[in-house]
């Protein structure tokens, strides 16, 4: 059996998206395979994916016989099921930085990290390659559509590519969405985040331990339709006393607007904002003792900035 799965912290559009696609893919290729979230979903899995229609799991416990197929993400320490061993990882679909070489050592051809805005590009693509373009369900065609919207903040960020655009206009020839389905989307989103701001804070907050050979970092992202200043000055209280539970660590939230294409960065350690973080970027808009306002960048990028 084929586990197509994402990270054991939290799952968002880009990997629900694509882990149910992919086990669609191959089982219509005649192998056994099943899409299986073991962590939380975040807020960007709103009621539409969800009623989308998608097969999944979220109660299975892996044989020895399995075999591993990780989507959007390729840290191993961030695996669901880290205790099975390396040699029962098939393949890794993946768009963020940091693991290719070490990937393609262990996997070969059977590695995919591109730099692309969404890992669902890369899942669409498979479906064109192995010749299943036409026979790809509803579901999982509005999933990979959700998905590559969602990542490229409505392809306003910096990562998105031609690839992405090219696979979001051939997968809406694909999808049983209507209407104003993209403005719904966005719109449940922001109602998620804001009926369960802690919850939504916690599901999308990535633990870099020993980052940069120092202390841990706790970096947190949202991604809203409003200005970044006013939703900050309504949620500061929370997000200060969440990262006070944390102790010690230095913490950092990414708060993108995709209305006014800007990100608000905030940090527990402002020194550290502004000696460190803000000389990152050549154009800084808004710059307080508190925060710094930013062109519209995702948290892949800023950390791809700092490991440089």
């Amino acid at each position: 059996m084929f586990i197509v799965t994402v990270g054991g912290k939290f799952n968002d559009i880009d990997g629900f998206g694509c882990a149910i696609a992919y086990a669609e893919l191959l089982r219509k290729e005649g192998k056994e395979a099943k899409a299986v979230f073991v962590g939380p979903f975040n807020n960007s899995v709103t009621r539409m994916a969800l009623e989308a229609g998608g097969q999944f799991e979220t109660d299975y416990k892996p044989s020895a016989e399995d075999q591993f197929v990780h989507v959007d993400i390729s840290d191993g320490k961030y695996f669901a099921f880290p205790d099975k061993d390396e040699s029962k990882i098939f393949e890794i679909y993946d768009h963020h930085y940091g693991f290719e070489e070490y990937w393609k050592e262990r996997l070969g051809e059977r590695s995919h990290i591109e730099h692309l805005g969404a890992a669902g590009t890369l899942i669409w693509e498979e479906f064109k390659k192995r010749g299943f373009e036409n026979d790809i369900s509803p579901a999982s065609a509005d999933l990979l559509a959700l998905a590559i919207l969602q990542n490229t903040l409505n392809f306003t960020s910096t990562e998105t590519s031609d690839r992405d655009v090219q696979a979001f206009a051939e997968l809406k020839a694909h999808i049983s969405l209507s209407g104003d389905w993209e403005k719904r989307y966005f719109r449940e989103i922001t109602e998620g985040t804001e009926s369960a701001f802690q919850e939504a804070l916690r599901n999308d907050t990535k633990v870099i331990d020993n980052f940069l050979g120092q202390q841990t970092l706790i970096f947190s992202q949202l991604e809203i339709f409003e200005d970044p200043k006013v939703f900050f000055g309504r949620h500061k209280t929370e997000i200060d006393a969440y990262w006070a539970e944390l102790q010690s660590k230095r913490c950092l939230i990414n708060i993108a607007d995709i209305i006014s294409k800007t990100s608000l960065l905030y940090s527990d350690d402002a020194r550290w904002l502004h000696e460190s973080i803000k000389s990152l970027f050549p154009s800084v808009l808004e710059s307080s003792d508190g925060y710094i306002v930013i062109p519209l960048h995702q948290r892949k990028q800023i950390l791809k900035l700092l490991q440089k």
